[in-house]
């Protein structure tokens, strides 16, 4: 009676891990029926909760290139699996074997009481933690992590902060199988993501404006703004010289929710990498490539058959303007950013553009003599013009600027 007793104290204690209300000393046999079913119940909840916490925590390697842990963070798992997956269960009636065949099972997985004992708290864990889905938040965290990249000096605080936080990802099972421990990684993360996202914004405004400042200093330059005037001509584009200054602010970030998009991803849409140096030429070294850039224009205007005899032709018409200075320049390499903007002007650059934009039609006065022909009187002579007038934009049409008179 007293072996009895003994041996269904220590089926008690299993089942108290399982059973949220007290169980009261009963006489052996309704005991034993007791402590039989509520295990019976225990175990049809428990199957799939195992089940679950399996497949999840395989994923959770999987997703965090861990492999070679999933031995040792799923083994809680298949061992309580093991313990409930048996036959014996089947049988409900047969409480005192089946019982003796439970603690035996128990036994030979566990080895003794005191192991099942703490490593199913383990695994209810582990369980909790499936359930919870508390996986996505650590993927999200670890993935987050794994993608910053830190410079090699002035940040060795920060890597080694990194470095011991990615490192408790090396043993997953007390993260999984321990809530408290699990709080306090996730917070380490949180707080290490909010540095950084801290550290990255200062860097990258301070980043930008360099590139801001950069850019408004050439943007100011007369020679810029010549070639910047030059480039509007139609017809005529040279994107090597503009290209090239533009190649400066290829990296300038036009990002205005910059803190939103850390929050997600670990750089900007521009590209900047904390830490990364911006190195940018002197002033001295962009002018002579501007003004490089100003003469391959005044080239064109000056050697393009096309464009020259256009430009002579509205010269002609319109011999004021500054065209016929262009046209006579040799170098601009002695000439002054100030007089060269003065030169080319936006009203030089609306000349030059209604120069080339001229359309030239030739009509000859023999196809309009058959509906001039007749005899007018001088008052009539109004009449004539008006009605050459009439026949000539009938040929040519509102966009002709030019017309060529032939016999």
């Amino acid at each position: 009676m007293e072996e009895s007793v003994k041996e269904l104290n220590k089926y008690k204690k299993v089942i108290d891990l399982f059973n949220k209300e007290q169980i009261l000393d009963q006489n052996i046999e309704d005991l034993q029926q007791k402590l039989w079913y509520n295990l019976i119940e225990v175990r049809k909840e428990y199957i799939p909760g195992i089940q679950k916490a399996i497949r999840i925590n395989l994923y959770l390697c999987q997703m965090l290139d861990e492999k070679k842990q999933i031995k040792r963070l799923l083994s809680p798992l298949f061992r309580l699996n093991h313990l409930f997956d048996q036959r014996f269960y089947k049988s409900p009636d047969n409480v005192e074997s089946g019982l003796k065949i439970f603690y035996k099972i128990l036994y030979s997985t566990y080895g003794n009481l005191d192991n099942f004992l703490k490593e199913i708290k383990i695994a209810q864990n582990m369980i909790q933690f499936s359930h919870k889905r508390c996986d996505k938040a650590l993927i999200k965290q670890y993935n987050y992590l794994k993608n910053i990249t830190l410079p090699v000096r002035g940040y060795e605080n920060m890597r080694l902060d990194l470095f011991t936080i990615l490192k408790k990802f090396n043993d997953l099972l007390p993260i999984v199988s321990n809530p408290e421990y699990l709080v306090e990684v996730l917070e380490e993360t949180t707080e290490f993501k909010k540095i950084y996202i801290l550290e990255y914004q200062k860097n990258h405004l301070y980043y930008q404006n360099r590139f801001n400042n950069f850019q408004r200093k050439i943007y100011t330059l007369p020679e810029y703004r010549a070639l910047e005037r030059l480039s509007s001509i139609n017809g005529l584009q040279l994107k090597p010289v503009k290209e090239y200054i533009n190649s400066f602010f290829s990296h300038k970030c036009e990002v205005e929710n910059l803190e939103q998009i850390l929050q997600k991803q670990t750089r900007c849409k521009c590209g900047f990498n904390l830490g990364e140096k911006i190195n940018l030429p002197s002033l001295i070294k962009i002018i002579p490539v501007v003004k490089k850039g100003i003469m391959s224009y005044i080239r064109i205007l000056q050697t393009n058959e096309e464009v020259n005899r256009r430009l002579k032709e509205y010269l002609r018409y319109h011999p004021n303007t500054d065209i016929k200075k262009i046209l006579s320049i040799n170098s601009i390499e002695d000439i002054n950013g100030p007089e060269i903007s003065s030169l080319i002007s936006e009203d030089l650059i609306r000349d030059i553009n209604k120069a080339l934009n001229q359309r030239r039609v030739k009509i000859s006065l023999q196809k309009l003599a058959p509906d001039l022909t007749g005899i007018y009187s001088r008052s009539e002579l109004k009449i004539l013009t008006n009605k050459i007038v009439k026949l000539i934009n009938e040929k040519v049409g509102p966009e002709t600027t030019l017309i060529e008179i032939t016999f």
